[in-house]
């Protein structure tokens, strides 16, 4: 086990269906996609949050855009998927993440944080003499 993460990648899959009025409703028995994240570095996460972060012009308050946010680390952390269109797989690439439906980005957005949470708390121990 190493404590850097360089090229570590996670799957995600998603499983959805289309809804009478063509509406994306996730976590049915339809069909499946696979997405491949590349766990984040700590240089991504400084990354992350300095291109996500505005300063209010009313206030000078620095602020994170969540949109911003998400578009940043979906895009920088998303290495593949299992996309077809017409038969060929899509390739991944900044413009066709752009191109994905809204409903689908936020929930692999929520998805994905909730991969990469901590989730259960970690004590502090002594250290070992």
């Amino acid at each position: 086990m190493s404590l850097f993460t360089k090229d570590e990648t996670f799957d995600i899959a998603i499983s959805y269906t289309r809804g009478d009025k063509g509406e994306l409703k996730f976590d049915t028995e339809g069909e499946i996609e696979t997405f491949t994240f590349r766990r984040p570095n700590w240089q991504d996460t400084r990354a992350l949050m300095s291109a996500s972060v505005i300063v209010s012009a009313q206030t000078g308050q620095a602020i994170v855009d969540p949109y911003r946010m998400m578009d940043m680390k979906i895009k920088t952390l998303l290495k593949d998927w299992t996309i077809k269109k017409d038969g060929e797989k899509v390739e991944v690439t900044p413009e066709n993440i752009d191109k994905l439906e809204p409903d689908l980005v936020q929930y692999l957005y929520n998805k994905l944080n909730s991969t990469l949470s901590i989730t259960e708390e970690v004590k502090p121990t002594e250290p070992s003499k």
